[in-house]
């Protein structure tokens, strides 16, 4: 890629046109526009060639006689502050995606094992929910115990807490929830 662009440098050209299909076209660009050549990213929609026997060679001479005449409207590139904050803000989306999937396959394994615990406890990922779901992954199985660890302020009765603690996790069950949970 680089040799391609100090090809073009050393031609003497300071024009390039290219179409901006996918994500293809972004290397090309930061090369070629650090080096000092202008890159026209033209929206492959408008640009397309006559239908017929298609090659590369022929895009590229019909690309070259667009841009020569100036008939191809230039994309929109933001600045490249806007590029790392649209990656960052992007990235940050897709972590509380993972997040959000991560807690619902947690709550699945629980009722899974039999533990209703959110019919007890309003947020299971609070503090108490967090305290069970510790004691559970630290093998802690009788419910009476399990039910001291709610010891917040929840609206339900300490019998249907102890009831919604009463559980069937083996030990697949728990390396699964163990795993989950440290990925959380």
């Amino acid at each position: 890629m680089i040799n391609a662009a100090k090809k073009i440098k050393s031609l003497g050209a300071t024009e390039v046109a290219m179409e901006n299909s996918g994500v293809y076209w972004k290397p090309v660009y930061n090369i070629c526009s650090k080096m000092g050549i202008n890159i026209t990213l033209g929206n492959a929609y408008h640009i397309k060639n006559v239908p017929g026997r298609k090659t590369d060679a022929k895009d590229s001479e019909w690309l070259a006689q667009l841009h020569s005449n100036g008939l191809i409207r230039p994309s929109y590139i933001p600045e490249e502050e806007f590029v790392k904050l649209r990656e960052l803000t992007r990235h940050r989306a897709n972590l509380l995606k993972d997040i959000i999937n991560v807690k619902n396959r947690i709550q699945r394994s629980l009722e899974d094992g039999n533990i209703k615990l959110k019919s007890a406890i309003s947020n299971i990922f609070g503090v108490a929910g967090r305290k069970v779901l510790k004691a559970i992954l630290e093998g802690e199985t009788d419910p009476s115990v399990l039910a001291t660890y709610v010891d917040t302020n929840v609206k339900a009765k300490r019998e249907v807490i102890k009831k919604s603690l009463t559980h069937t996790l083996d030990e697949t069950n728990l390396f699964l929830l163990n795993s989950m949970y440290t990925q959380l």
